[in-house]
C-alpha cells in the first residue's frame, strides 16, 4: 500500500503493521475547520512530511480525503467517506 510507514511483523499473521493509522491522519484533517496543510498534518500526527504527504495521498485515492492546490499549498479536507470512517472508530 502506498503511503504506509512499515514497522514491525505481526507474529500471529505474518502482516507488517502500520506505524501510524490512516485514523489519526483523518482526525488531524478533521481538527481543522477550513482545511489542513500537510506540514499540520504531519506536526499532529507526529511523523515526517513527507510520510504525510504519502499517506494523505493515499487516503486522497481511496476517496477519504479531497487535496486540494491553494496557490501552491495543498490543503486536505475529509470527504463524507472519511466522515464516516471516523464515526465508525
Amino acid at each position: 500500500m502506498s503511503g504506509t510507514t512499515w514497522v514491525k511483523r505481526d507474529e500471529e499473521t505474518g502482516r507488517l503493521q502500520k506505524k501510524y493509522s490512516d485514523d489519526a491522519f483523518l482526525r488531524a484533517v478533521a481538527a481543522r475547520e477550513y482545511g489542513a496543510q500537510t506540514q499540520e498534518v504531519a506536526d499532529d500526527v507526529g511523523c515526517h512530511l513527507n510520510t504525510a504527504r504519502k499517506r494523505l495521498r493515499s487516503l486522497s485515492e481511496s476517496g477519504e480525503v479531497v487535496l486540494l492546490n491553494m496557490g501552491g499549498t495543498i490543503v486536505s479536507h475529509l470527504t463524507e467517506e472519511g466522515k464516516r470512517a471516523l464515526e465508525e472508530q
